[in-house]
């Protein structure tokens, strides 16, 4: 039996989008070993640290039209930018001016709530000001931090 090309093209489009979402996933739990190797091929590799993290939400029809919008968008494509369906919504994960970039690509969207985070610095080995924390501390001087 084959398969009209429409119906093809649906199909592919559908597993490139399943594809991407899982490598975000895996790159959002720190697998980055994981996902340098393909993301050349998914979205142009990908962006240099720090970057920050936008998130859309809204209805099905708008994160649709975002996820849509992002994928057609020649600035965008042209760009280090992952963007993927995730958990209802759409993902991008951007750095530097790239990030205006997708935010603009993004504007013309109704109905869309979007929200942008940027990792902040590790409180694990330094505290608020920069100095070693209780804990860094401690460990560095041979004592049991506290659990």
């Amino acid at each position: 039996m084959r398969i009209p090309s429409i119906h093809r093209s649906r199909l592919v489009g559908r597993s490139t989008d399943r594809l991407r979402t899982s490598v975000l996933r895996l790159l959002l739990a720190g697998q980055l070993d994981l996902v340098e190797p393909i993301s050349a091929e998914l979205w142009n590799g990908l962006p240099e640290p720090p970057v920050t993290v936008i998130e859309c939400r809204g209805t099905r029809f708008a994160v649709g039209a975002a996820a849509d919008r992002v994928l057609a968008d020649r600035p965008v494509a042209a760009r280090k930018v992952l963007h993927a369906r995730l958990d209802a919504g759409l993902v991008c994960v951007a750095a530097g001016a790239d990030v205006g970039v997708v935010l603009r690509s993004l504007r013309p969207v109704g109905g869309l709530r979007v929200g942008s985070r940027s990792p902040r610095p590790s409180t694990t080995l330094t505290g608020p000001a920069g100095r070693p924390s209780a804990r860094s501390r401690r460990a560095t001087a041979g004592e049991q931090a506290p659990r």
